[in-house]
């Protein structure tokens, strides 16, 4: 308590200053401070002399406390909120024929949320004037609102189908009808300019949850209704993360005769990771002698895009630019890779109608595929230190690992399962692990006791419920069917933990380490996967199925925040049992 008492003190001072933070003398109070009131160590004896000279050295020797982790008082943390209107989400950024910027295509989101101190019951939301959405937001109290209990936050999520709206840059107003007839920009109304754009190819977003599918007519339904009522989705376990065979490559190197001679060993790499494939350089004046003789490249395109002195970098006009994207189009390049360091010619991906693009970070590059930071710092001059070479071959690695990772099993030999005996899996005994934990609790499933309840009735395996606190419900489940379920709540020794996930036939589980752990033990798994974060991403890879739902809003990316889904986290609720169960079930046939 004493040791609490004194972090409480310490850390509600305020908010730490950087300059404080560096000061020897109260860092070094503070150790001497902490060491003294460590009562919580049953060893602790008085300091020797000796000890506090070893602890001004440490002091003196430690230049710098990162005062971004130092925990903030409560107070620091509360803000008093003032009356606005906010958007969090339009589509995505994108480059289009019709410009760059927020946009829309097919059936879309958008999302945001007003902050109020009156009651709002309706947004609307308006392109060009013509009223496209209208509906009550979800309320919900400011977690850190200083002192007024009356302002609230209204969220909303809006899916819209643009598919039949005019192409182009529209003007998008997001609006609610304030009580007292106020209206303010900002605060009862905002608006912004989005590009309503052609639906992309089903091939270049077919693993998306975000990509909606034509649906089926059906005029007493809602666009969310018809939305929900798609089947859950399906998607193998895979080390790839693009969905794209990588058969027809552009790589551009539109710069100097050094810089293609640097970039050899990244080129030799990509014919490694790659090597049926068809691989074209888009290459200036300078370098095109040296292309044409590395034995790299299928074909070599020469193309002068020059350096103009008075615009101080490389420049192309409009026609250049449209000649270009013609002499690429027809190539139907699968991906295009730009190997230059500065951004400028990133800008020309896009022509290349190639659906993956890859490049180096520089300015806004939302809309590309892959966009690598690669900065290094020397420790004096804080200049790039990276050899040319290495950073485009790291370009080149990041490519290669997006086609596959190099996820494999792992599984480990000193791992005795009688260790599960004590806990009522015996040696011989078939079993699945259905793991209903999630630290981000609404992400959690909702039919675990039912799935439990069909494997009794439909398999011959024993079931482990595992939850990461005591459950009256599964409690109860496990002591109705004590013969063929196994309860394990809470922490437990690593060993049985990894006997479990390694040793049953199939596991299920939330969007969590534990499907990722029973992956790399070679089980196989089945993952129940929220939107909010792409299951490209964070679906396992070595093993199994991962099941997800397509939204709209889907990479909301939500937190701690969960009211702002405004939507009853749908990516989660409408996958049923029934599609759960059969998937369990195919897994069974595999192991």
């Amino acid at each position: 308590m004493r040791v609490k008492s004194f972090f409480k003190g310490i850390f509600n001072l305020g908010k730490f200053r950087e300059e404080t933070l560096s000061d020897r003398r109260l860092l070094h109070d503070f150790i001497r401070k902490y060491e003294a009131k460590s009562s919580v160590d049953p060893a602790y004896e008085p300091r020797e002399p000796e000890d506090e000279v070893h602890e001004r050295s440490f002091a003196n020797d430690f230049v710098y406390i990162e005062p971004t982790l130092v925990p903030r008082s409560v107070k620091s943390l509360t803000v008093r909120h003032e009356p606005s209107a906010n958007i969090t989400k339009i589509g995505r950024h994108g480059r289009t024929k019709y410009g760059d910027g927020r946009t829309v295509s097919g059936i879309d989101v958008v999302r945001g949320f007003f902050i109020s101190t009156a009651p709002i019951l309706e947004v609307e939301i308006y392109l060009d004037s013509q009223l496209i959405f209208a509906g009550p937001p979800q309320v919900s109290a400011l977690w850190n609102e200083r002192s007024s209990r009356d302002i609230k936050k209204y969220a909303f999520n809006a899916w819209l189908d643009f598919t039949n709206q005019m192409r182009g840059k529209r003007e998008l107003v997001i609006r609610i009808k304030p009580l007292d007839g106020k209206v303010i920009e900002g605060v009862t109304w905002i608006s912004t300019t989005i590009i309503v754009a052609d639906p992309i190819p089903e091939k270049q977003c077919r693993n998306s949850d975000a990509a909606i599918p034509s649906l089926p007519s059906a005029p007493d339904l809602t666009l969310d209704q018809r939305i929900n009522a798609l089947p859950t989705s399906v998607h193998k376990a895979s080390s790839n993360s693009i969905p794209i065979a990588a058969e027809r490559i552009l790589v551009l190197r539109i710069d100097q005769l050094g810089d293609l001679a640097v970039s050899v060993p990244a080129l030799r790499r990509l014919r490694e990771i790659v090597p049926n494939a068809h691989i074209t350089a888009l290459l200036g004046p300078a370098n095109a002698d040296l292309g044409r003789t590395l034995a790299l490249f299928d074909d070599v395109i020469v193309f002068d895009i020059p350096d103009d002195p008075q615009q101080r970098r490389r420049a192309a006009g409009p026609e250049m630019q449209i000649e270009l994207a013609r002499l690429l189009h027809g190539r139907k390049f699968d991906v295009a890779i730009n190997l230059a360091i500065h951004g400028e010619v990133n800008n020309l991906l896009h022509l290349s109608g190639a659906p993956v693009t890859v490049g180096f970070a520089s300015g806004n590059t939302d809309w590309m595929t892959l966009s690598l930071s690669a900065a290094t710092h020397d420790a004096k001059s804080g200049a790039d230190l990276m050899r040319h070479s290495a950073r485009t071959r790291t370009l080149v690695e990041a490519f290669g690992a997006l086609l596959d990772s190099g996820a494999a099993p792992l599984r480990r030999t000193d791992l005795d399962r009688n260790v599960l005996n004590a806990r009522g899996i015996g040696n011989n005994d078939e079993f699945a692990v259905l793991h209903t934990g999630a630290r981000i609790q609404f992400t959690r499933w909702h039919g675990y006791l039912e799935l439990a309840e069909k494997l009794l009735t439909e398999t011959d395996l024993k079931i482990v419920i595992m939850s990461d606190k005591p459950d009256e419900a599964i409690s109860a489940f496990a002591e109705k069917h004590s013969d063929r379920v196994v309860a394990v709540a809470g922490k437990i020794p690593f060993d049985h933990f990894d006997a479990f996930l390694s040793y049953c036939k199939v596991f299920v589980g939330n969007d969590s380490g534990p499907k990722h752990f029973a992956a790399l033990r070679g089980t196989q798994v089945v993952s129940i996967h929220s939107a909010r974060i792409g299951w490209e991403e964070w679906g396992q890879e070595i093993s199994g199925v991962v099941l997800s739902r397509k939204v709209p809003c889907a990479g909301c990316y939500l937190h701690y925040e969960p009211t702002e889904c405004a939507k009853d986290v749908a990516c989660i609720k409408y996958i049923q049992v029934d599609e759960v169960l059969r998937e369990v079930k195919n897994c069974l046939i595999v192991t």
